[in-house]
């Protein structure tokens, strides 16, 4: 053993800094990162004051401090990125501070914070997101607590093409206020291009919290902190090449839904039964072409984007969106000096927000140009534009099954308006793609995610290209030799036309696997039936699963069906359970709480 000895060891007894360095030498840069983290999350200023108690003395006020909590509630992983973000920032700035995914903080312990940093999404008429119900409940209801003590910040992220704009930051901030706490900073509401904002943001609750506390102790590490499985997400996606672009709608289908199989192959990208595929695409060529004619432009004209010079058609193919209208395309465009006949009508619904939000839901970027024709520099026209952003499909294989694959069930957004046929951004763009074409995808993490026991019972509710993640969940437990019994609600508009991996169900209908089935083929007789309806003709048996502990999982559309069903299952719990309609949604709260009830809606 050599004579030298760290100083940094000086405090510590000859044996135990012989232990200390048979632990530390040799291990890797993850595991010291790791145990430098389980020490401060063990209670490193309790340490110091045990073994240090001078030092402790001299600098009590300072750890007594309890760290600032990071609160992240996200639909699509950009809220729990930025609050990893600030996470990193506030440490690198000495400060203390614990992360944490609000799906894991327990509402009743609010009232014990002093620091708290709110991110979230909102999603539907303003809600949080499904992980943050709990803690948005508790603020809102009868028992919130009384929060005198607390400093709070909140940042809130959003899409200003909607109505309810960052409702649930908007709403939290002021519940926080209106219940006595004091705000670090004014909420921020963020729009999609939200990065540079973001990031001032940061920098000014950094300083702010600095300027309060100089010296803090180290940062505790993320309660939920993974190391990344792969180099490629939402910044850096990968290159990826389709294998297979099946249509699996029969030919007389309203629908268009297809299956696509996309290669990972050397990407090193690894995912888990329920995340979802974040897809950049590329806009269609033609439509660009006339967006470009319209404007009087070539096309070969460069812009500056991101510090960058791009041709403008390049960038028009590939980084713009052009298929989703927005408030401040509309607001830009119709003030640009160049209009000069008939803009009036355009300025006059620009100054009705309710009046634009109807203009824009109608109508993609080349609607409006082509209502509306000007001649544009082609900054101008980069300036107004915004940046794409990546679509979200839930994902349907497991990744025990494909290996170096990932499997889409995405439906083609096509129709008829103003005169052509519109596509959606990304569907449409994959529906053109051919075998060994380019599509750059990464994955983002949910929490739809599969209990932990494989003996535990699941219930999947997914109509239409809902049926995605359940696909995804049955490879699993087939793979896996999970015994948990496996119950599926599907439903579509035809049994002949529309019943997607019909084959498949089949199989596993045979072997087992999946131990019931009930199906919902809206157009098949004269009334229409759907999921929620076969949900309350099993509604005994449906009740009894939840009482041996089944999880449930809904998957599709937000705005009717999940809501449908949410009540469907409140009167099978209150029919079967014997319970009053307050006491079913209790119940459902609890299922919530214990993660036995998720959602993956859009």
């Amino acid at each position: 053993m050599s004579d030298y000895t760290d100083p940094a060891l000086l405090l510590f007894e000859p044996h135990e800094r012989d232990g200390i360095e048979k632990l530390v030498n040799g291990a890797s840069p993850f595991k010291l990162a790791w145990l430098s983290g389980y020490l401060a999350a063990r209670g490193w200023d309790g340490f110091k004051q045990e073994i240090l108690p001078s030092t402790a003395a001299a600098k009590s006020p300072v750890s007594n401090i309890k760290p600032v909590r990071i609160l992240f509630a996200s639909q699509t992983g950009n809220a729990q990125s930025l609050a990893e973000q600030l996470h990193k920032s506030l440490c690198q700035a000495g400060l203390a501070a614990e992360l944490t995914n609000i799906s894991d903080f327990k509402p009743g312990l609010l009232k014990e914070e002093s620091r708290l940093v709110l991110i979230t999404s909102t999603q539907g008429e303003g809600e949080p997101p499904e992980s943050a119900e709990s803690f948005f409940k508790l603020l809102s209801g009868k028992r919130a607590p009384d929060l005198k003590h607390l400093s709070f910040a909140v940042l809130g992220l959003g899409d200003r093409s909607y109505e309810f704009f960052c409702q649930a930051a908007i709403d939290a901030d002021r519940r926080f206020s209106e219940l006595g706490g004091k705000a670090f900073l004014p909420v921020q509401a963020l729009d999609v291009d939200y990065e540079q904002e973001a990031n001032s943001w940061s920098e000014q609750l950094v300083s702010v919290l600095k300027a309060q506390q100089p010296e803090e102790s180290s940062c505790a590490i993320a309660s939920d902190w993974n190391v990344p499985s792969s180099e490629y997400g939402k910044q850096t996606p990968f290159k990826a090449q389709l294998l297979v672009n099946q249509a699996i709608t029969a030919p007389g289908s309203i629908k268009d839904i297809r299956h696509y199989e996309i290669s990972l192959e050397d990407s090193g990208i690894q995912y888990q039964p329920g995340d979802v595929l974040g897809v950049y695409f590329r806009n269609n060529a033609a439509s660009v072409d006339d967006l470009l004619k319209i404007l009087s432009l070539k096309g070969t004209e460069t812009v500056q984007l991101d510090g960058e010079v791009v041709e403008l058609r390049h960038a028009l193919l590939e980084k713009f969106e052009l298929t989703q209208s927005y408030p401040n395309f509309a607001k830009a465009y119709a003030e640009h000096p160049n209009h000069t006949q008939g803009i009036n009508l355009l300025r006059e619904t620009v100054a009705d927000a309710s009046a634009l939000r109807a203009y824009l839901a109608e109508r993609q970027i080349y609607d409006i140009v082509a209502e509306f024709p000007c001649r544009l520099e082609a900054q101008d026209l980069a300036d107004m534009l915004r940046k794409q952003q990546a679509r979200f499909y839930s994902i349907a294989s497991a990744q025990s099954e494909v290996g170096e694959e990932v499997h889409l069930t995405v439906r083609t957004v096509e129709y008829d308006a103003f005169g052509s046929t519109h596509y959606g951004g990304a569907s449409g763009c994959l529906a053109s793609l051919k075998e060994g074409d380019d599509i750059r995808v990464f994955v983002q993490p949910s929490e739809f995610k599969l209990p932990q026991d494989p003996q535990t019972p699941v219930i999947m509710i997914g109509p239409g290209t809902g049926i995605a993640p359940f696909r995804s969940f049955l490879q699993h437990r087939e793979q896996t030799g999970a015994q948990g019994e496996n119950w599926l609600f599907f439903g579509n508009s035809r049994f002949c036309e529309d019943f997607l991996y019909q084959q498949e169900w089949q199989e596993w209908l045979r072997s087992g696997l999946l131990t019931r089935m009930n199906t919902a083929f809206s157009r098949d007789q004269a009334a229409r039936i759907y999921v929620q309806h076969r949900l309350k003709e099993e509604g005994k048996t449906f009740f009894e699963w939840l009482q041996r502990g089944a999880f449930v999982y809904v998957c599709g559309d937000a705005s009717r069906m999940a809501k449908d069903v949410h009540q469907a299952l409140i009167d099978v719990i209150a029919e079967h359970g014997n319970r009053s309609q307050e006491e079913a949604e209790a119940y459902l709260d609890q299922l919530k709480q214990e993660k036995r009830y998720q959602k993956d809606v859009y």
